[in-house]
C-alpha cells in the first residue's frame, strides 16, 4: 500500500526531463502507474486500428475479449505448454511488425524513451532460442475481473517467470469506447494470502478475485483517452470496465519485465 496513491500525467514530447522522472518513480515502485500524454497521434491510432480490423481476432468469452497474438496464460498449462508458445510467437511478432509498419513501433519509442537509464530488449529463451511474443492488440467490451498479473506466480518454470523480478504492462489507448472503459486501479497490492479470495485455488489459473478482496482499498479511476500510454505495476489489483457504444476499447500492450540487473524486458 502507497501513502501518496495517484498515477502522475506527463507528456511524450515534454523536454524537461519529468517524464524520465516518473519513469524512476515507477520503477522504484513509489507510484503504481503513470500516464504518458500524447504517445501516439490520431494518425498513428488510426493506422494501428484500420489495420487491425483487417486482421482476424481470436475472440475468448469471459470476458469478452478478442486478440490479435496471444499470452503466456493460454499456453502454460498446456503439457507441451513452451514449445507450442514458441511456435506461434515468432508469427506474432511478424504481425505486429505489420501492424506498426506506418505508425511506428511503440515499444521502440518507449525503449528510446527510457535509455540511456534502462537497458531494453524483447526477452529470449535460450532453451528454445527464440523470442517472446512482444505484445499483442485486445478489444475489450465487458468489464474485467479484478486482478494482478504477476509472471514469477504464473508461469514460475518458465525463464521469463524466473527472471523477472518486478512487472509492468504499458497499455496504448488505440480505441476508446463512447463511454466508459475506463481503469479501476487499487492501493492493494498482491500477496500469497489472497489466493484464499481468488476464483481458482490455482495461481497459475488467472481468472481474478473476488470483489471483497479490495472493498474498503483506496482506488483510481483513468479515463483514458486516444493516443494514451499507461504504465502500470501489474502487482496491484486493477480492473477495466465494460465499453459502451458501437466502438470498442482497443489496446496495443505488452508486458514489461524487469530484472535484479535492472534490464527491461518486453514480453507477452
Amino acid at each position: 500500500m502507497l501513502s501518496n496513491f495517484h498515477i502522475p500525467t506527463v507528456y511524450f514530447q515534454d523536454e524537461t526531463g519529468n517524464v524520465q522522472k516518473q519513469i524512476n518513480l515507477l520503477f522504484n515502485e513509489q507510484v503504481p502507474a503513470i500516464v504518458i500524454k500524447q504517445f501516439f497521434n490520431q494518425q498513428q491510432c488510426q493506422s494501428v486500428v484500420s489495420k487491425a480490423w483487417e486482421h482476424d481476432f481470436f475472440w475468448l468469452k469471459k470476458p469478452l475479449l478478442g486478440r490479435i497474438g496471444a499470452t503466456l496464460a493460454q499456453f502454460h498449462l498446456q503439457e507441451d505448454g513452451e514449445q507450442n508458445y514458441f511456435t506461434v510467437s515468432k508469427q506474432i511478432n511478424s504481425v505486429l511488425d505489420w501492424l506498426y509498419a506506418e505508425s511506428g513501433s511503440p515499444l521502440e519509442a518507449l525503449s528510446n524513451l527510457l535509455s540511456p537509464d534502462y537497458e531494453t530488449s524483447v526477452a529470449y529463451d535460450p532453451d528454445f532460442q527464440a523470442h517472446y511474443a512482444a505484445g499483442m492488440v485486445q478489444i475489450q467490451i465487458n468489464q474485467g475481473k479484478v486482478h494482478t498479473d504477476k509472471v514469477s506466480i504464473e508461469t514460475p518454470h518458465w525463464t521469463i517467470g524466473k527472471i523477472v523480478k518486478t512487472q509492468f504492462s504499458s497499455v496504448l489507448y488505440l480505441q476508446m469506447p463512447d463511454a466508459d472503459g475506463a481503469l479501476e486501479l487499487y492501493n492493494r497490492q498482491w500477496q500469497e494470502s489472497d489466493i484464499n479470495f481468488a476464483f481458482s485455488p490455482d495461481p497459475r489459473v488467472r481468472k481474478g478475485v473476488e470483489d471483497m478482496l479490495v472493498d474498503g482499498c483506496q482506488k483510481v479511476v483513468y479515463q483514458p483517452k486516444m493516443g494514451d500510454m499507461l504504465i502500470l505495476n501489474t502487482s496491484f489489483y486493477h480492473r477495466v470496465r465494460a465499453s459502451e457504444g458501437e466502438n470498442p476499447r482497443m489496446v496495443g500492450m505488452s508486458f514489461l519485465g524487469m530484472t535484479e540487473e535492472g534490464k527491461i524486458l518486453y514480453f507477452m
